[in-house]
């Protein structure tokens, strides 16, 4: 009976730079520099603790094109460790490390194996001296490398086990570059049995049998990764997968809060509710957290919440007291989301200016669909490459919101003058 394990990661930016956390207090900015590192030392204890056979990294093993010689030497000794236990490591590289970007003269341990950015290739995995698995690959030869090859994936032995490792926008994902674009449908139909996918910073199984799974990055770098972050270890039996387990490997989480303060009417009052709520996230999650804290609902406190600088204030006054506990916390920002604590609806009774330019505002949006609005009022914006990559995605909820804050804006200007 053929059996093997292994553990599946991609998009390990090892000494991701953390742009724009350099104001944060210096006993937690060199924790956050170290946390990609710390997480991968989390994946090689695994790897041991659970003797797997081989590691596969899906791409973006480094966070630049020039790779810093410090992460090129980490892995290195890295994979060592692995290498004295007789644990195998299979490595494509993606966008942020292709292969013709600049990378220091490194003898690797010999059982570690970096794919050809030339060509899709197959390489034997042996165990006890007999062919069980074959991992397939390919690396990127250059950063903007745009060329489906999901096709040159072949299934080399109809009885082994094939993976195939892929670096690539799967359906288009949005929000990420389409390198290496690939369709669902064609990795189902394929000839791998497990397709171990970088690229997407999300944990996705996007089908079994055969497995497409994306394991996501290892450590959030931002507010937009949010949650518990790590990789997924694999056994198979006779050519089946038999079990998957995800297992947790992020040293810091990145977390939004959202809090309805509609009952809140005293700045204390939202301050202890503030601390109180990362307080218990804190025991939760078990690791530090940097956190954005989202405030919502209906209060007096509303014209207060939406000055920057009472914000800002507040923010530090609670980062005090959350940067000293034990795991710690960091209020990133907090956002104000609330609304007046006097409805739309009682406004327009009123019969005032303000009463007629929100009923302007609720005739616009009703009238003009978010498509229309795209083409008709922000067709400048969008012939900006940078713009148009982040506000090609705008949903009607994201219509709903901006609708809001219009709305907001003027209850702040006409009402908070009173």
């Amino acid at each position: 009976m053929a059996s093997f394990r292994f553990i599946h990661t991609a998009d390990l930016h090892l000494d991701s730079p953390f742009k724009g956390l350099r104001h944060l207090p210096k006993q937690i900015v060199s924790e956050i520099y170290e946390s990609t590192f710390r997480s991968f030392d989390r994946i090689v204890e695994y790897c041991i603790e659970k003797e797997v056979d081989f590691l596969l990294i899906a791409g973006d093993v480094y966070d630049l094109e020039v790779q810093s010689l410090r992460a090129q030497i980490y892995l290195k000794r890295s994979l060592e460790k692995l290498n004295q236990h007789g644990i195998h490591t299979f490595i494509i590289h993606g966008n942020h490390d292709p292969i013709d970007q600049q990378k220091a003269q490194i003898k690797w341990p010999e059982r570690v194996h970096f794919f050809s950015g030339d060509r899709v290739e197959g390489i034997s995995f042996l165990k006890e001296n007999k062919e069980i698995a074959r991992i397939v690959g390919r690396s990127y030869p250059m950063k903007a490398f745009m060329e489906n090859i999901v096709k040159d994936y072949h299934r080399q032995n109809p009885n082994l086990f094939h993976i195939g490792l892929l670096h690539t926008n799967v359906d288009g994902q949005q929000n990420h570059d389409p390198y290496c674009p690939s369709r669902l449908q064609e990795l189902i139909s394929g000839e791998m049995d497990y397709w171990a996918l970088g690229h997407i910073h999300k944990q996705m199984i996007l089908h079994r049998g055969p497995y497409v799974i994306y394991p996501g990055n290892p450590q959030g770098r931002h507010i937009q990764e949010t949650g518990d972050k790590g990789c997924y270890y694999v056994e198979v039996v006779d050519n089946e997968v038999q079990s998957i387990q995800w297992l947790s490997t992020a040293q810091i989480r990145w977390e939004t809060i959202e809090l309805d303060i509609s009952q809140i009417t005293t700045i204390d009052d939202l301050i202890n509710l503030i601390e109180m709520e990362i307080e218990e996230r804190l025991i939760q999650i078990k690791r530090p957290m940097l956190t954005r804290v989202i405030l919502k609902g209906q209060t007096s406190l509303h014209i207060l919440i939406n000055e920057e600088d009472q914000r800002k204030e507040i923010e530090e006054v609670l980062n005090v007291h959350l940067i000293e506990q034990q795991p710690w916390a960091w209020i990133e920002t907090i956002q104000a989301g609330t609304q007046p604590p006097i409805s739309i609806e009682k406004i327009g009774e009123q019969g005032s200016f303000l009463a007629d330019y929100l009923s302007q505002i609720e005739h616009f949006f009703k009238k003009m669909d978010t498509e229309t609005i795209k083409k008709e009022i922000l067709s400048e914006l969008f012939r900006h490459r940078g713009i148009k990559k982040h506000f090609s995605s705008l949903t009607n909820e994201d219509m709903e919101e901006i609708k809001n804050q219009i709305i907001n804006y003027a209850y702040e200007y006409l009402l908070g003058k009173e």
